[in-house]
């Protein structure tokens, strides 16, 4: 899960502050649909 934070970090710079925040929003509602399917 360590890549995927890294690269939201360095993709960050790039996007503006809502680009970024519905991009970590869509990130946290995937790794949550995983952890419930596992």
């Amino acid at each position: 899960m360590d890549f995927a934070i890294e690269h939201v970090e360095s993709e960050a710079a790039l996007m503006s502050p809502g680009d970024f925040m519905a991009y970590v929003g869509y990130g946290i509602a995937v790794a949550g649909f995983v952890a419930m399917i596992c």
